[in-house]
């Protein structure tokens, strides 16, 4: 999920002219369950585009996002997780969440919250739930973590909102609101949970299976749109 409202489709030139992003997991991230995931969800981005040949690649970041420029001596973009409160500070300013956009701690789903300047990005801080939950007992499996984190690594990426998402009828991991409604799949252990991207059809030739997630997949459509970004 992102937030909609000014079509930004490009990253500032001195981001672009490097083909790499920043991102910046803050330290209670990297010691939380989510610090492995992060760090896994980086690969998977980077092995996609290497594979779709999207033009940008993400790099880990020792420093957040810097209060002073748009890129020197900060990351690109911060990774953080989130009990509920999703407000940053930046260049001295505190920017409060949008009270028209709560977020949960225990949902399955996640929000990148841009700056915006000259009609370019100039930084992105995502949140993940604290506490993505299957059912009361217990958290979803890491692999739809992974699929959560991923999702906003290509909002910030590709500089997509959510009227970007997939559709259902072309489902990959960039599947969501308002386009298409990804429904949770709970497993007989966590590392067994899913997510049902587009649902199994029955049709007069037979039945024709659904597409779940994991894997990971990027469709050619969403390739596309970030690949155009990074040109």
């Amino acid at each position: 999920m992102a937030d909609d409202g000014v079509i930004i489709d490009q990253w500032v030139q001195e981001v672009k002219d490097t083909a790499v992003l920043t991102v910046f997991p803050t330290p209670r991230l990297v010691r939380s369950r989510w610090g492995p995931i992060f760090t896994t969800a980086i690969t998977t981005f980077n092995t996609l585009s290497g594979l779709h040949k999207l033009g940008v690649t993400l790099k880990e970041a020792d420093q957040p996002p810097d209060s002073e420029g748009f890129k020197d001596g900060g990351a690109n973009i911060q990774f953080d997780f989130s009990g509920g409160d999703t407000s940053f500070k930046f260049r001295g300013t505190i920017h409060p969440p949008d009270p028209d956009k709560p977020f949960s701690a225990v949902l399955i789903h996640g929000l990148t919250r841009t700056l915006t300047g000259g009609g370019r990005m100039l930084k992105c801080f995502i949140f993940v739930p604290m506490f993505p939950l299957a059912n009361d007992q217990r958290e979803v499996g890491d692999k739809v973590k992974e699929f959560i984190a991923v999702h906003e690594l290509i909002h910030a990426a590709g500089c997509l909102k959510n009227r970007d998402h997939s559709t259902e009828s072309d489902p990959d991991v960039f599947c969501g609101d308002p386009r298409s409604t990804p429904q949770f799949l709970p497993g007989n252990t966590a590392d067994q949970d899913k997510l049902s991207l587009k649902p199994g059809t029955q049709t007069p030739r037979g039945f024709i299976p659904g597409v779940n997630a994991p894997p990971i997949k990027l469709s050619v459509r969403t390739a596309a749109e970030i690949r155009k970004r990074w040109k």
